[in-house]
């Protein structure tokens, strides 16, 4: 069975997993657990993706992928201890090293003395 050419890599990926790991389920969107794998699935996946584009590390390709996502929800920009909450980084400055190692890269612009002044670099405006 072939996908429509409007379904995206990210959901075919995530259609794939869940496949394989829930066959036989039938998808409840009331259902924490279900939600959370889609969305770790998704998360890892765009890691994997940018790490392949930009040649990131793991890690700064999910902190990457969790800047995007947040971003495109239109949220406000995640502090450095929201940022490692979501990516399982245990301290601030292992946060800020990757962060800044995002700028030096030009995959984030931060403005220097701003909080909260991370932007994303190579998208559409």
């Amino acid at each position: 069975m072939s996908c429509p050419d409007h379904i995206t890599p990210d959901a075919k990926s995530v259609a794939e997993w869940l496949v394989s790991n829930h066959s036989g389920q039938v998808f409840d969107p009331n259902n924490a657990k279900q939600i959370e794998d889609i969305a770790n699935v998704l998360a890892e996946f765009r890691a994997e993706r940018r790490q392949q584009i930009v040649g990131l590390t793991p890690l700064q390709a999910r902190v990457l992928a969790y800047l995007t996502e947040e971003e495109d929800r239109g949220a406000i920009v995640p502090s450095f201890e929201d940022i490692g909450r979501y990516c399982a980084i245990h301290t601030k400055s292992s946060v800020h090293r990757i962060v800044h190692a995002l700028a030096n890269r030009g995959a984030i612009k931060i403005e220097p003395n701003r909080a909260r002044s991370i932007v994303v670099m190579g998208r559409a405006a």
